[in-house]
């Protein structure tokens, strides 16, 4: 995910241009050289005289996020505590209060993905009481939605649905489309009722996460994968055998190839192919097979794409704006990094991407 965006006047900064197109690439799935690029960026960072402590902590935050990804955790939650030290040194303000929520969604995200449930829900907690009181819904939706993961993790099912549904329903209705976040919210919502056995309600939810998931991020990414997994396993559950089989290959494929075959979500991936295979073949009397070798997916960024295109998304009273000067209806503006690279400048750090959406195995 790209870090957001706001005008500004000065040229780019070096790190700040390290700290975009690593971003880009990590929103790619192109996990390799984006952790080059973010590395030299919080590097870069520390070393530039006038970056403050927010923009030091953006830079850490962005490597964290990465660093999660990659399923370093004790990594991750260094990069977020330091990141969280800094903004705890700057004045009160909306921007810091952004910081503060977001990285203690981060944290809690990191507690959740090591099975430390009460702590993750504690952090997840505070970061959702802050957000709530600076007024942030479209973020506050996604904290929520990051919180009803931990709270399913506890074992609170209905709990987790009233907040899946609490988050979704504001990212549903907000003026800026955030399309991910919505696949998220609806992929998780999912694979609860899938844990809770009700199948059938399920598919329709994980379908639609499915589709917007390959619109947006495209069909080699490793949360798109993750909805594939969760998809197979509901599909298999119904008894549509073949279909499963497909999805649960695709997924451990492209895992496989973004995340290296020994990454937890390779290995569950794989996991529910051979047991669906084993136990396809079992059903008809056929002996087990030998461990299965998944064919590795290429991925490759094609120039013809614009690879360098940045699409910003403009908050409301930026559209009044562009509405009242134009009379047109703008959600976002695109641009190419060298048309935006005069203009930019970072703010708060991100959100985790895929806020610990549940892996389905048996």
């Amino acid at each position: 995910m790209l870090p957001e965006v706001v005008a500004s006047k000065g040229p780019l900064r070096p790190w700040l241009r390290l700290l975009t197109e690593g971003e880009r690439l990590r929103g790619l799935g192109a996990f390799q050289p984006a952790e080059s690029l973010l590395r030299e960026a919080a590097s870069a960072t520390e070393l530039d005289a006038v970056a403050g402590a927010l923009e030091l902590a953006a830079s850490l935050n962005a490597l964290g996020l990465l660093c999660k990804d990659l399923a370093r955790y004790d990594e991750a939650s260094e990069l977020y505590e330091r990141a969280m030290a800094l903004v705890s040194t700057e004045r009160e303000s909306r921007a810091t209060s952004r910081a503060l929520a977001t990285l203690y969604h981060n944290l809690g995200g990191i507690d959740h993905a090591r099975g430390r449930f009460q702590s993750a829900e504690l952090l997840a907690r505070r970061g959702v009481t802050i957000r709530a009181e600076i007024e942030d819904e479209a973020d506050l939706a996604v904290d929520l939605v990051a919180l009803a993961a931990i709270v399913e993790a506890r074992g609170r099912f209905d709990e987790a649905e009233s907040l899946y549904r609490e988050g979704l329903a504001i990212l549903e209705r907000g003026v800026v489309r955030r399309e991910l976040e919505i696949a998220v919210a609806l992929a998780s919502l999912g694979a609860l009722r899938a844990r809770c056995e009700s199948f059938s309600l399920a598919l329709v939810p994980l379908a639609r996460a499915v589709t917007i998931k390959r619109r947006v991020l495209g069909a080699a990414h490793p949360d798109l994968a993750l909805t594939l997994n969760n998809l197979a396993f509901v599909r298999e559950r119904l008894n549509d055998v073949a279909e499963a089989e497909a999805l649960y290959l695709e997924a451990t494929s492209i895992c496989d190839a973004a995340l290296g075959p020994q990454h937890p979500r390779t290995l569950a991936c794989r996991h529910n192919l051979d047991r669906l295979r084993e136990s396809t073949r079992a059903a008809h009397g056929l002996s087990p097979t030998s461990t299965h070798t998944i064919p590795r997916r290429e991925t490759h960024m094609s120039k013809t794409n614009e690879p360098d295109l940045i699409r910003i998304v403009l908050s409301p009273e930026q559209q009044q704006k562009i509405r009242t000067a134009t009379g047109r209806e703008v959600e976002a503006l695109e641009l190419t990094i060298q048309e935006l690279e005069p203009r930019i400048t970072p703010v708060a750090p991100r959100l985790a991407g895929n806020h610990n959406e549940t892996l389905l195995k048996s």
